[in-house]
């Protein structure tokens, strides 16, 4: 049975599923190193606060993941799954936060110190056309007087135009990211470290706690979308109906059994069949 492609499903592109599978620095080399195009170690990896407050009546900055490299370069991570009215305005708060969050921890700046923001979207900004990446200097110039005085730089990279991307190593390996059905066709990948990596992120979602991250999203979402409905004041079983069916076919993508889906949304095992068309 095909499944209609979602831009956000039960794969790493899930921000709670993203964050946790990254905070492994194993894994995250792994991304570091294709997209910067450098050999990023795990040993290399420090992990920074992912939350700060810039004031006592300020708002805190959640970073999805806020790293170190060697002491020398600030890295914020961020996966973008919805569309982001403010984007450019997005950009420019992770950036300010990072800075912030390095001064807040007492650190004597270093000159040299550089910040890097990635982020991770799926076709949320008109930044592009027939681009999958880019690259977006924040400051053009630099004086004594400026806080920053090492490289600063924003890379955006749009996980629904991996055509376009002619790095096929990279591109195979941010397919997996985007989709979890990608993971399984990359299991029999000619490429040693792709196929190694298919079958790490494979063997993630399958597990116990991937898992759970995944269900207590669901519920989250669902309980959100039923809220929505209710303050509607209408439409209230109609929206039950449709979480349910949202949530049974997320879980049937990462292979978990009819059974175990029926008493996960609290239907009968014939109305999971029913919904999955078996």
């Amino acid at each position: 049975m095909e499944q209609e492609e979602k831009e956000l499903n039960l794969s790493l592109t899930n921000d709670a599923l993203f964050k946790d599978y990254y905070s492994n620095a194993k894994n995250l080399s792994i991304l570091l190193s294709l997209i910067l195009k450098e050999d990023i170690k795990p040993d290399d990896i420090k992990y920074r606060p992912n939350e700060i407050i810039i004031s006592p009546e300020g708002k805190k900055p959640i970073f999805d993941l806020n790293v170190s490299i060697l002491n020398e370069v600030d890295i914020d991570i961020e996966m973008q799954n919805n569309k982001e009215k403010y984007f450019k305005e997005r950009i420019y708060y992770y950036f300010a936060s990072m800075i912030i969050s390095s001064v807040r921890q007492g650190k004597r700046h270093k000159k040299s110190k550089n910040y890097v923001n990635i982020f991770l979207v799926n076709s949320t900004t008109s930044f592009f056309e027939d681009y999958f990446y880019d690259e977006y200097k924040l400051m053009s110039k630099k004086t004594n007087k400026e806080l920053i005085e090492g490289k600063s730089k924003t890379i955006i990279i749009d996980l629904k135009k991996l055509e376009y991307c002619d790095n096929i190593e990279l591109k195979e390996y941010l397919s997996m990211i985007a989709s979890n059905n990608n993971i399984l066709l990359n299991l029999k990948s000619s490429n040693d470290l792709i196929k190694k990596e298919a079958f790490k992120m494979n063997d993630y979602l399958k597990s116990n706690k991937a898992f759970q991250l995944a269900m207590e999203t669901l519920k989250s979402e669902s309980r959100y979308n039923v809220g929505m409905i209710e303050a509607k004041e209408e439409g209230i079983e109609e929206g039950i109906q449709k979480n349910q069916k949202e949530v049974a076919l997320n879980l049937y993508q990462m292979g978990m059994e009819i059974e175990l889906i029926a008493k996960a949304v609290n239907l009968s095992v014939d109305e999971v069949k029913k919904i999955l068309n078996m």
